[in-house]
């Protein structure tokens, strides 16, 4: 079970950049304005009592936080 915790949790982590780069993309053909008002919704499901997996998903939290300071995050356990 942790090692797929950890298998979801480094999918997002890889993911997070590929459409960071494709937001990107996007605003170079469409209106730059545009873009950059897009809001962005993020959903973890977090189903473990361990609390390392805790400690990665609120560094997670950071980084989106930090990158997308509007995005609205939800975090369900």
């Amino acid at each position: 079970m942790k090692l797929k915790l950890v298998l979801v949790l480094l999918f997002f982590s890889l993911i997070t950049p590929l459409s960071s780069s494709q937001a990107q993309k996007k605003s170079k053909t469409n209106n730059s304005k545009t873009a950059q008002t897009a809001q962005r919704k993020i959903v973890y499901d977090l189903s473990v009592a361990d609390t390392t997996m805790h400690a990665g998903l609120v560094r997670q939290l950071n980084n989106i936080k930090r990158g997308w300071p509007d995005a609205q995050v939800k975090v369900t356990l």
